[in-house]
């Protein structure tokens, strides 16, 4: 089976202002994403991009269609969301600890996954002490605790500077190779999608739907000064501003 499945996903919700009493915000929403592939879906603010993923997540419930996901996703958002009085070591641990995984193996998965995020040195830190890009690691590798097939990140690099965020993308790169998750990615910049992504699904404006499906052809490892010294780079770049330009034009002339 597909890690995730949507089929004909709408969600809208009451609003007063409105003609017909409701404000549509995803329309006919339907997608797949293969187990161990990483699918950045791409659109402007407010296309519902976070609503379909907090529904995957079980955050919230459409109002009507069918979401199947192979198991339980684990979920990183934009803003860490990592608990202020523990230790990052605690935080990483806080997952394990709510399914019951003895001590011993909760701190040997701890050790394991800080390690793996960058972060061994700074176990004892709390999140207070640390940078934010350090404390977005933490959350990563506290979703990786959760174990789920399915990892959900909503724009977690979006509020940091340049050069964290270039490089926390590289660092998520490697970890994906190393745990060949399926990733749901949400984002509005167009090159982490191609950065990132296996495919791209593109949103439109309000109310969301999905307008087109682009495959990124760039072998892996891939880091952006690569990216683009190849032709095509600037080929699928304009595609996707296209999309994006043509979409915001007819809401506009609507």
């Amino acid at each position: 089976m597909s890690a995730v499945s949507l089929d004909g996903l709408w969600m809208a919700y009451p609003n007063a202002e409105s003609e017909n009493g409701i404000r549509v915000v995803l329309e006919d929403v339907s997608l797949e994403i293969a187990e161990g592939e990483f699918v950045c879906v791409l659109g402007p603010s407010g296309c519902g991009k976070s609503t379909i993923l907090r529904i995957v997540a079980g955050l919230e419930k459409q109002s009507l269609g069918t979401v199947t996901t192979k198991s339980r996703p684990s979920v990183v958002f934009q803003e860490h969301g990592i608990f202020p009085w523990l230790t990052v070591a605690q935080n990483v641990a806080y997952p394990l600890k709510l399914r019951g995984v003895p001590k011993a193996e909760r701190r040997a998965k701890v050790d394991e996954l800080l390690e793996l995020v960058g972060l061994s040195d700074f176990s004892k830190y709390y999140p207070a002490q640390i940078s934010g890009g350090m404390r977005q690691r933490a959350s990563v590798a506290r979703a990786l605790a959760d174990d789920g097939d399915v990892l959900l990140m909503d724009e977690p690099f979006g509020a940091l500077d340049e050069q964290t965020r270039v490089t926390l993308q590289q660092d998520l790169l490697d970890i994906w190779d190393r745990t060949s998750k399926a990733v749901m990615f949400i984002t509005h910049s167009v090159d982490e999608a191609l950065l990132l992504a296996d495919r791209v699904l593109v949103m439109s404006t309000r109310p969301g739907k999905i307008i087109e499906e682009v495959k990124i052809p760039f072998e892996r490892p891939r880091d952006l000064a690569s990216l683009r010294r190849d032709p095509r780079y600037a080929e699928i770049t304009a595609q996707l501003w296209a999309v994006l330009g043509s979409d915001v034009a007819e809401e506009e002339v609507a």
